[in-house]
């Protein structure tokens, strides 16, 4: 088969806002997370994060944003005070994420963030959320979307 084109190399930073640090997955309130939360487009073309204020108390929630590449500040994302963990739909249109103990996901154009199911604690023992979850093919949330149930592996 042919070589298929190869893709322009993009670099580029990206900074947060006065104040703000880039947030993740806590085992409480008050500290550091243990991991980043940041989801990169498969075009290259933005990437999504959550981000916290700096020293954060116990009261401050994280947030999304979304930072497309050809604009210098990133956006927070209404609908998501709270969200963590941050991945893509294979679309690239819907972005999943955890807060309040569910798994919810908004539209990468705004508009009302959706609970998928309750998720009280996302360890990474539960196994990651995966993007069919976005599409509603994930076996592991039930046909109504309220709650995840364990699926076996296949042999």
């Amino acid at each position: 088969p042919p070589a298929s084109p190869s893709q322009p190399v993009i670099r580029t930073s990206i900074r947060l806002g006065p104040g703000q640090w880039l947030d993740g997955m806590r085992l409480s309130r008050v500290d550091r997370p243990t991991r980043t939360g940041m989801a990169l487009s498969g075009d290259g073309r933005f990437v999504v994060y959550s981000a916290i204020k700096e020293n954060p108390t116990p009261r401050d929630q994280p947030c999304l944003y979304l930072r497309r590449l050809d604009q210098l500040e990133g956006k927070p994302i209404a609908g998501t005070e709270g969200g963590s963990s941050p991945f893509l739909s294979p679309d690239d249109r819907w972005i999943g994420f955890w807060a309040d103990g569910k798994l919810k996901k908004v539209s990468v154009d705004g508009g009302v963030a959706l609970g998928l199911c309750d998720v009280p604690l996302l360890l990474a023992s539960l196994g990651a959320p995966t993007t069919r979850s976005l599409s509603g093919t994930d076996p592991r949330v039930d046909s109504l979307g309220s709650q995840l149930k364990a699926v076996s592996p296949r042999p």
